[in-house]
């Protein structure tokens, strides 16, 4: 099982989603998003988990147009058929680390990700920190640790002073929403069986005529499923873009026959229709923390089942 680095949120995310399971080796994939990716696509992980999005950050760069071009291309040296075969929601507690010895006060940098830099802006103000963004937090630490900077921390998960016993904790929490939860989603080649409580997402690519759009979603809509539609611009012409639906509640895996058959007449009115993901719905209860096949509070997505288009019928 791989992710974005040692001791980060993904790592969180990768142990959370297999944490019933023996016997599962976990480890750093890559050091950027895409390279995580890749580690899958070509059958050096059987699973990886992404994030794709919090409420400070709705979209994280690059993850969609990745998996968009996996699907979309028939690329070369891909080993295994990727899916997204999981989510996660790991609620976000950003933490301010430093060498041991080193006190609040004198600390003039912070090293992280842009999106921790983002996430933590009341708390970077306040103390008046410069900042320098990082391609991991693993390689803030590195940095700190390397050139012996005893005026400089970094943010990132609790796991860093756990895993670098070098490092302390200087501040916890700081993040500037407490009640915020960065949504990972798990790729992967195994399809997880139909629970009742599934999501399934759908990606479109629509022709350039009217009401289209109106007409999948009426078709979706018909079958009685929640609906939340992602628009993904592509950057072959100025006025190109894909869809991705995705449908929960009630008849929401693809085995259910309802939204088999909304599929299917909806592939009727596509240039192109894939299933790129089906899979059991994950949620977030008051005490914060995630699991599944409950009606407790519910957050979004997930994806899978085959990325082969499905083939148009024809008269």
């Amino acid at each position: 099982m791989g992710y974005l680095s040692e001791a980060t949120f993904g790592e969180q995310a990768a142990r959370a989603h297999f944490a019933s399971r023996e016997n599962v080796v976990y480890s750093s994939a890559g050091k950027t998003h895409k390279e995580v990716i890749d580690a899958v696509l070509k059958g050096k992980f059987d699973n990886v988990a992404i994030p794709i999005r919090n409420k400070l950050v709705p979209e994280i760069d690059g993850i969609y147009e990745t998996l968009i071009a996996h699907v979309m291309n028939n690329r070369i040296n891909i080993k295994a058929e990727v899916k997204i075969v999981g989510e996660e929601f790991v609620k976000v507690e950003q933490c301010l680390i430093a060498p041991a010895g080193v006190k609040l006060e004198d600390i003039r940098t912070v090293h992280s990700k842009k999106e921790a830099l983002a996430q933590c802006g009341k708390f970077i103000a306040e103390h008046k920190l410069s900042t320098v963004e990082e391609e991991s937090t693993a390689a803030g630490v590195y940095d700190i640790l390397k050139n012996n900077l005893r005026d400089t921390a970094v943010i990132g998960n609790r796991l860093i002073a756990v895993k670098n016993p070098g490092m302390v904790i200087l501040a916890s929490n700081i993040q500037d929403l407490k009640d915020n939860y960065t949504h990972f989603i798990i790729l992967g080649n195994q399809m997880p069986d139909k629970t009742g409580k599934d999501k399934t997402a759908i990606m479109l690519y629509l022709p350039n005529e009217p009401h289209v759009l109106a007409n999948i979603l009426g078709i979706f809509s018909a079958a009685d499923v929640n609906i939340d539609l992602k628009t993904v611009p592509i950057k072959r012409t100025l006025n190109e873009s894909l869809f991705i639906v995705y449908v929960n509640g009630k008849n929401s895996h693809i085995k259910d026959k309802v939204l088999s058959d909304a599929i299917n007449v909806a592939s009727e009115i596509s240039e192109k229709l894939w299933i790129i993901g089906s899979y059991p719905e994950a949620i977030i209860n008051d005490i914060s923390s995630v699991r599944r096949g409950q009606q407790t509070r519910k957050i979004h997505t997930r994806m899978q089942p085959s990325m082969m288009p499905l083939r148009k019928h024809t008269a």
